[in-house]
């Protein structure tokens, strides 16, 4: 039987401050228990980490691009020489490849990216699926999400260079959905961004239609005049000689016009070609050999570290704020509460009686 003040916990402690030293003693002295704690987080740790599939991560990287249309052949040179490129020239090295990662990111690449289907080899036999159907998620949001927590994309502010490694558990799906983000963006680069060249060429090509247009409405209008009026350089009439000079100016002028519009039109075109920025891959996905992942042993040997921290901090608390340390265990308190549900049984049992 225990005393009746031994669970009565006093309200304030000599005192608290423990050095290194003392702790460790401590933690020593119940060592026992400090090591089983250490080695229950690890077990746990472990049979988690083994539960949880293989993660295989593909990574693939572009190099910079640089707006030719602002630095001319400067640019192109620095880009091919790193010496030049340390120098600092005052030029504007603005790349188009800064906004990479933000065009990756963006829902109109992720929902071409979420949808093409991919082949892959899965125990020998081969599956073909979209990521909807490896994520098992056919609601877009969510699906745009979790590719987005497989999915890693870094920009390189020294160097320019976007790097993009995408993790699944198969390591043919990993390496194709990360060569389909660059095929998408360079796409996007040929289709969708507009440049200045590529705005002016489609104005032009578009006055250009305008004009052939016009053009042709003139020629027509000044081959009626001379069909009705065959003997008009014989014609000593001032109007009609009038008329037919301006129906021939007029087609002299669109003529001119249409000259000058197919001159710039080429010359956008070149332009145009020059300033989309071509995505150069430096190095393309393949399959990976080696998992990125669970880290099974690494996670083990840091449960134990942690549980060895959190036993020892447990014998500590114990010794600083129970009274007097006298180090009162858990198993101790359990202990009293059974011995007094069992004399309470035995009362009941001796009244029955």
């Amino acid at each position: 039987m225990y005393p009746a003040d031994d669970l009565n916990f006093p309200q304030d402690s000599q005192s608290n401050a423990l050095t290194l030293t003392q702790g460790a003693g401590i933690a020593w002295r119940h060592r026992k228990f400090v090591t089983s704690v250490a080695f229950a987080s690890a077990f746990l740790a472990a049979v988690i980490t083994l539960l949880t599939p293989n993660r295989y991560t593909a990574n693939t990287s572009t190099l910079p691009v640089f707006d030719n249309s602002k630095t001319g052949g400067i640019a192109s040179l620095m880009q091919a020489s790193p010496a030049l490129e340390m120098m600092n020239l005052g030029i504007d090295k603005k790349s188009p490849s800064l906004l990479y990662p933000e065009i990756l990111k963006s829902r109109l690449l992720c929902d071409q990216v979420l949808s093409r289907e991919y082949s892959y080899m899965v125990d020998d036999i081969v599956v073909t699926t979209d990521l909807y159907g490896y994520f098992d998620e056919h609601n877009p949001d969510r699906a745009y999400g979790t590719l987005a927590e497989i999915t890693d994309i870094e920009y390189d502010k020294k160097t320019g260079v976007v790097k993009l490694s995408v993790a699944t558990k198969y390591p043919e799906l990993s390496s194709m959905v990360a060569n389909y983000y660059i095929d998408r963006l360079d796409e996007y680069n040929k289709h969708n961004r507009k440049s200045g060249a590529m705005v002016k060429r489609q104005f032009i090509e578009q006055r250009m239609a305008e004009n052939k247009i016009e053009l042709a409405s003139a020629e027509e209008a000044l081959k009626e005049f001379r069909e009705n009026n065959r003997d008009y350089i014989k014609m000593t009439d001032p109007q009609t000689l009038m008329e037919h000079d301006r129906l021939l100016r007029e087609v002299m002028v669109k003529t001119q016009v249409y000259q000058m519009l197919a001159e710039e039109y080429e010359l956008s075109a070149i332009q145009e070609k020059k300033e989309m920025p071509v995505i150069q891959v430096l190095d393309v996905a393949r399959p990976p050999t080696v998992k990125s992942s669970p880290a099974r042993a690494r996670t083990t040997i840091l449960a134990f570290i942690i549980g060895l921290f959190a036993g020892s901090g447990v014998v500590i608390a114990e010794h600083l704020y129970l009274p007097h340390g006298r180090q009162f265990r858990l198993n101790r308190i359990i202990n009293r509460l059974r011995f007094v549900r069992r004399k309470r049984e035995d009362e009941e049992v001796e009244i029955e009686r």
